[in-house]
C-alpha cells in the first residue's frame, strides 16, 4: 500500500542515499524448503542479485529513507529482520506484537513504527542503536500506517474486535500519546488513510463514508465527511500545486477512483473511470503517476492501471498475467508489479511491460522507494 512523497521532503536523504536504494525488495516464503526471503532485485538488469534469509513467513518490507536499511516483518516468528543494504545481511533481530502486518518509518529516519495486528500494539523502535523504546497498547487490531510529511503523527488504521467497526488513532510522535477515534467505518485491508503532501489535510475511507480532517500544529481537526459509498483504499499527491489531491480507489458493482482537490476549499469529489477488480493503488514519488493492480473480474484481464495526476482523462492499462501489490522505483521510471511467483516491471515511459522476474515463492511485500504508507 502505497503513497507518493513530496519533493521537498527527505531531500537531505536523497542526495547521500546509497546506490542500494534504487534497488526493489520481495519478500516471500521459498517453495522448496518454507523459509523465508527477501529477495535483492535491480531495476536496471531487471533480475535478482541477492537472497537474504529472514524469519518464519515475511510479510510487510519498508526501505529507510536514506536506503541504507530494508526492515521485514516476520509474521509467523512475531520479529522484526533488520538488513543492512550494503551487506544484504541481517543486522539486528527485534521482537514485535504478534502477526505483524505493517512497518512505518518517520521521515527523519529516526524511529521505525511496527503494526502487531495480532496483539492489538504498535512496537516503536529507535533507529540508531535498533531497539524496542516502547509498546502502544490499542483498543483494536492496528494493520495499516500512514505519518504526515512532517513526522508529527503516525495514523493507525485499526480492525475492530467486538463491534465490527473499524477505528483508527492518531500517535504524536514527541511524546506517543494516543488520540482514539470511536468506531466509524469497516474498511478493506489496503491501507484507508492517507496526508496530504503539504501535511494539512489526511483523508480516511471506507465502506460508507469519508472523513476530511486537518492537520493544526499539535493537533489534528475533523472537517468534513462524505457518505459515497465504498472506498477501499487512497494515496494523496500535490499534482504539482501546493495543495492536497486525494485519489481513491472504489470496487465493487461499480468500480473507479474518485478525486478530492483540497486548497483554501474542496474542488470534486469526481469520478474517473477505471477497471473491475482494483486492488492496490499507490502514487509515484515523482507525483507524477498514480498506479492501481486490478486483479480482474469475470471479463475484466489483470493488469496495471496508470493515471497522470495532470491530465486526468488520460490513462494506459497494461495487461498482466496476474496483478496484486506494485512498488515504484525511486526515480519513478518503473512499476514492479507482483504475481503468481513472478514480479513483472513496467516501464512508466512507454507503458510498456518488460520481462517478468522468476521468483521462488508468493511475494508477500515489496518496497522499491521509501513510503509514508504501509
Amino acid at each position: 500500500m502505497v503513497n507518493p512523497t513530496h519533493a521537498g521532503i527527505n531531500s537531505s536523504f536523497r542526495s547521500r542515499s546509497s546506490a542500494a536504494s534504487r534497488l526493489v525488495y520481495v519478500t516471500y516464503t521459498r517453495i522448496q524448503d518454507g523459509r523465508g526471503y527477501v529477495g535483492v532485485i535491480s531495476p536496471k538488469e531487471n533480475k535478482i542479485l541477492a537472497t537474504v534469509p529472514v524469519g518464519r513467513n515475511p510479510g510487510p518490507v519498508a526501505l529507510s529513507p536514506d536506503g541504507t536499511t530494508v526492515y521485514v516483518a516476520n509474521r509467523d516468528d512475531a520479529t522484526l529482520s533488520v538488513i543492512d543494504t550494503s551487506t544484504n545481511r541481517v543486522s539486528a533481530l527485534l521482537p514485535t506484537g504478534t502477526n505483524p502486518t505493517a512497518i512505518l518509518i518517520t521521515p527523519d529516519n529516526k524511529r521505525t513504527y511496527v503494526a502487531g495486528y495480532g496483539g492489538k500494539a504498535i512496537t516503536v523502535i529507535d533507529n540508531a542503536s535498533f531497539t524496542v523504546i516502547t509498546t502502544i497498547s490499542l483498543q483494536d487490531h492496528p494493520f495499516s500506517l500512514t505519518v504526515d510529511p512532517n513526522g508529527r503523527f503516525v495514523l493507525a488504521a485499526c480492525k475492530g474486535s467486538s463491534s465490527g467497526l473499524d477505528s483508527y488513532v492518531i500517535i504524536h510522535t514527541e511524546d506517543h500519546s494516543v488520540h482514539m477515534e470511536s468506531g466509524c467505518w469497516t474498511s478493506a485491508d489496503h491501507n484507508p488513510i492517507a496526508v496530504s503532501a503539504n501535511g494539512l489535510w489526511f483523508a480516511v475511507s471506507g465502506v460508507s463514508r469519508i472523513v476530511m480532517w486537518s492537520i493544526q500544529k499539535n493537533s489534528c481537526r475533523y472537517h468534513s465527511s462524505w457518505t459515497l459509498g465504498p472506498h477501499w483504499g487512497v494515496v494523496s499527491t500535490d499534482n504539482g500545486r501546493w495543495h492536497g489531491n486525494f485519489y481513491f480507489i472504489r470496487n465493487g458493482p461499480s468500480p473507479g477512483i474518485l478525486h478530492a482537490e483540497i486548497s483554501s476549499g474542496f474542488t470534486g469529489p469526481h469520478f474517473i473511470e477505471s477497471y473491475k477488480g482494483q486492488r492496490i493503488i499507490a502514487g509515484s514519488p515523482d507525483q507524477r503517476k498514480i498506479c492501481i493492480t486490478i486483479a480482474g473480474e469475470h471479463d475484466q484481464r489483470p493488469g496495471l492501471h496508470i493515471i497522470k495526476p495532470q491530465e486526468e482523462q488520460t490513462s494506459h492499462f497494461v495487461e498482466l498475467q496476474s496483478a496484486y501489490d506494485v512498488g515504484i522505483t525511486e526515480d519513478s521510471s518503473k512499476a514492479f508489479v507482483t504475481g503468481d511467483n513472478s514480479l513483472t516491471p513496467v516501464d512508466l515511459a512507454s507503458y510498456m511491460r518488460e520481462e517478468p522476474i522468476a521468483v521462488e515463492g508468493r511475494i508477500r511485500g515489496i518496497a522499491a522507494c521509501y513510503r509514508t504508507q504501509s
